[in-house]
């Protein structure tokens, strides 16, 4: 059976996937060849997300370490885990306070149902909550000092440019989608320029 969804990466690129499935198991995976960034190919990490799928070393259940000096974990259900850690949670609001508990978010995924995770805390709560982050996070804040505001175009808008600035970034790792657009845009006639300080495949 073909099936067709989305990357859930934490990445601009949004890849649209073509899954094969066999029996409820996911055997293959492809870059829709009619998606205008996709363009029928994946980055190495998607690539192996099959592999790792059906990964013998791979987490398929929660563990609890055996003991509170123990080097042993072992499985338990999602209820289990669900429960342990509401557990916790309530222990720790009861002893110190909602602000004691500390909710961090990240990337690694763009879907709406991480934004529930919000939700929950603010209920909970309310509980301390991270300001910025190392990644995005800090780009966004040097952008908005800089121009007042975080925005960006579409990628395609590149082929318009006559001089293209790539700072801090290697596209060959973190924006294999992009490598065409900015081929395509050289060859129209833009200079590259990147800058960065440590030599990437995109340096050289």
């Amino acid at each position: 059976m073909k099936l067709r969804t989305a990357c859930s990466r934490d990445c601009p690129d949004a890849c649209t996937l073509e899954a094969e499935v066999v029996e409820g198991k996911l055997v293959s995976l492809k870059g829709a060849h009619d998606d205008p960034m996709t363009k029928g190919f994946l980055c190495p990490r998607t690539t192996r997300f099959v592999d790792r799928q059906e990964a013998p070393h791979r987490l398929k259940t929660p563990l609890k370490r055996r003991s509170k000096d123990s080097d042993e974990f072992v499985p338990i259900s999602w209820d289990e885990a669900i429960d342990l850690a509401a557990e916790k949670l309530q222990a720790t609001k009861a002893q110190h306070g909602a602000e004691a508990i500390f909710h961090y978010l990240s990337g690694g995924a763009l879907g709406y149902l991480k934004a529930l995770t919000n939700v929950v805390f603010q209920q909970l709560g309310p509980c301390t909550f991270k300001r910025g982050d190392i990644c995005s996070g800090a780009g966004e804040w040097a952008q908005e000092q800089d121009f007042g505001v975080s925005d960006s175009s579409e990628a395609e808008d590149l082929l318009n440019a006559k001089l293209i600035l790539i700072w801090g970034k290697n596209v060959h790792t973190s924006s294999v989608h992009l490598l065409p657009i900015l081929l395509e845009a050289k060859k129209r006639g833009a200079t590259l320029v990147c800058i960065d300080p440590a030599p990437t495949k995109s340096t050289r």
